[in-house]
């Protein structure tokens, strides 16, 4: 019996090392042909020809079957079948992660996109190919959205004559927001299964908020960038609208998601060294992404040829600048504090969806309308535009200098410790 679990041992080291090179093959040689053979063809075969060995001959003396759980639970007692069950996992999956890359290849996504989901797909296969097919739909999508091309489809057109045609956005920027708004689906389904709970809530509330807001946020990103021209966006400024956006994003999700699992809280959480050096990390993220919507501002506001008219112009300059200013200014002072809630704790009363207290201060409120002023002040703009005339660009500033007001009293609200709902 010890030989044969030093023999199973042996068999799970090598399988798991040949398949380690098949992946490693995937990730830093995606074109090479003979990587593509080797980690497609050769190391799965070789994974199944051991795999059908260990079934042959384990099956019949095993005990279990697959009609129930538990059954199946009492058929990988068996030391053999439990490592034909792993060489399986990893035959399949790196099948899976071949497939991936192939598809990424023939339908132009580039590789760096993709190179994170391999070890996902690696560890938890469903997973990676999840994530694959919500980023390949998310990459169709942008494709169709910006496919008018920016020269042959005037953004201003469409705002201020309501066509029926679609705007122009950014490809990348509009993928990455789909894809973000995807991922609200299997995050939902966490919490239907999860029934654990932070400060009274599911800890998967939190995920799905972020993964709302910063769909927009980079969604607006890509529909508002064209209207700086494409020569802004060719430029470093532009670049980093565009990556700086979506790396920090994925960042910033990527923690909050994996504290979930962890049943861990992601801000305010300075347990140990681990955790504090990651809030104090996301603190600059947060601050650094909500910069990107500053630069545009910069873009739009410089540019030489503005596809929109003054007014426009000028709501989208000073939403995008506020952005920045008031929701990156509302953070700084909120990371200063133990907690969002001020004179509290968040509990299981606060407002559905949202999150804000009703009994406490609460600095998300006027963190909300500092993030959103991006989307309230160009509307606003574009109701001046459409029924008063591109030229009238007094009532947008008069509705931006309200809009400060409400976040500032939101704000000094939340300082007294007073709930504003």
């Amino acid at each position: 019996m010890v030989t044969e679990l030093a023999l199973f041992n042996d068999v799970f080291i090598a399988g798991s090392a040949v398949a380690l090179l098949g992946w490693a093959l995937l990730a830093v040689a995606p074109r090479w042909r003979v990587g593509q053979l080797l980690a497609l063809t050769l190391v799965p075969a070789l994974l199944a020809a051991a795999y059908t060995g260990l079934v042959l001959a384990a099956w019949q003396t095993a005990n279990g079957s697959f009609d129930s759980l538990a059954e199946l639970r009492v058929l990988f007692e068996s030391d053999a079948l439990l490592l034909a069950g792993w060489l399986h996992y990893l035959a399949f999956d790196l099948l899976i992660g071949g497939w991936i890359v192939r598809t990424a290849q023939r339908e132009g996504i580039p590789h760096g996109l993709v190179l994170p989901l391999l070890p996902l797909t690696l560890m938890f296969g469903p997973v990676g190919y999840l994530l694959f097919l919500v980023l390949r739909l998310a990459w169709q999508q942008g494709g169709v959205l910006s496919s008018a091309g920016w020269e042959t489809q005037s953004p201003a057109r469409w705002i201020t004559q309501l066509n029926s045609r679609l705007p122009t956005f950014e490809p990348r920027l509009a993928a990455a927001g789909i894809a973000l708004l995807l991922l609200i689906i299997p995050t939902a389904f966490a919490l239907v299964f999860d029934e654990r709970l932070i400060h009274g809530s599911s800890i998967w509330a939190k995920p799905m908020r972020f993964e709302l807001g910063l769909g927009i946020y980079l969604l607006t990103l890509a529909f508002f960038l064209p209207l700086a021209g494409k020569a802004f966006a060719a430029t470093r400024k532009g670049r980093f609208v565009v990556w700086g956006a979506m790396l920090l994003s994925f960042f910033e999700l990527g923690y909050i998601v994996f504290q979930a699992a962890r049943g861990e809280p992601s801000h305010f959480n300075e347990t140990d060294t681990f955790h504090f050096v990651m809030f104090q990390l996301m603190g600059i993220a947060a601050l650094t992404l909500t910069s990107a919507s500053a630069v545009l501002a910069w873009g739009l506001w410089r540019s030489p040829q503005p596809l929109v008219g003054p007014a426009l112009r000028l709501g989208l300059v000073l939403g995008l600048s506020l952005t920045f200013i008031l929701g990156a200014g509302v953070g700084v002072v909120m990371a200063g504090g133990p907690t969002s809630v001020v004179g509290g704790m968040p509990g299981p009363d606060d407002l559905p969806l949202l999150g804000w207290s009703r009994q406490f201060g609460d600095y998300r409120v006027a963190h909300f309308l500092g993030v959103h002023a991006m989307h309230v002040i160009p509307l606003f703009a574009w109701v001046v535009a459409r029924w008063l005339g591109q030229e009238r660009r007094w009532p947008v500033t008069v509705f931006a200098l309200l809009y400060v007001g409400l976040t500032v009293y939101a704000l000094v609200q939340a300082l007294q410790g007073r709930p504003v709902i």
